[in-house]
């Protein structure tokens, strides 16, 4: 009997980790999943249509958002603020670094991510992994963006996005 205490309780402790690992996994990923449903549902009922643009996506303009945005899996939509659809050459790099996050399919990558984050969200590292994962998203685009505008528009490109990011704070 006492050759069975120990490998019993070794058994209830792997159950109970496992119960506690799958439950804050689906606990998280809910989580995730509810808020990014609202942030979708706040979108759309905000939004009005821009038509003057040649972008390969539907362009929005919502007060939801502080910053430009792609959002959407399975209809991707770009998201403007007012400010920067009101001023010509900031909308173009907006659309250009949007419709890149596209191409590249960040808005899955995202999806994947949460997806991680979710079922290991007791991992510190996967956390950190999934941050450096978000920006090297954000800098790929950059210079994709750079690259396909040439290097006349590296100047006005980083004033506009420093402008974009004094006005989020």
């Amino acid at each position: 009997p006492s050759a069975a205490a120990p490998a019993s309780q070794t058994v209830f402790a792997i159950r109970a980790q496992s119960v506690f690992s799958t439950v804050g996994a689906a606990a998280l990923g809910l989580v995730f999943l509810a808020v990014n449903l609202h942030f979708g549902k706040k979108l759309r009922r905000s939004r009005e249509r821009v038509e003057e643009t040649d972008a390969c996506l539907p362009v929005y303009e919502s007060g939801e958002t502080d910053t430009p945005c792609l959002f959407g899996v399975a209809k991707p939509s770009i998201y403007v603020t007012p400010d920067t659809r009101t001023e010509a050459e900031t909308l173009r790099y907006a659309l250009a670094h949007e419709q890149t996050h596209y191409r590249h399919g960040h808005n899955l990558w995202a999806v994947l991510r949460g997806v991680c984050l979710a079922l290991h969200w007791y991992n510190p590292l996967v956390w950190w992994a999934a941050e450096l994962s978000r920006r090297d998203a954000e800098l790929a685009c950059d210079e994709a963006v750079l690259r396909a505008l040439g290097p006349a528009c590296k100047k006005p490109y980083a004033l506009a996005l420093l402008d974009m990011a004094q006005r989020q704070t």
